[in-house]
């Protein structure tokens, strides 16, 4: 179930995230080079 409060590590994200993570800059799509999802896992997501 997810939870609505703010962990320690939620906090420490959002620090480094706004410390070194420049959003002006664009991104950039990275191609899928390996899945490590099990088949029994990935047949159930379809």
């Amino acid at each position: 179930m997810w939870r609505s409060r703010t962990t320690k590590v939620d906090k420490k994200h959002l620090e480094y995230w706004y410390e070194c993570i420049d959003e002006e800059t664009p991104h950039v799509d990275l191609e899928t080079k390996v899945v490590m999802i099990p088949d029994t896992i990935r047949n159930v997501m379809g």
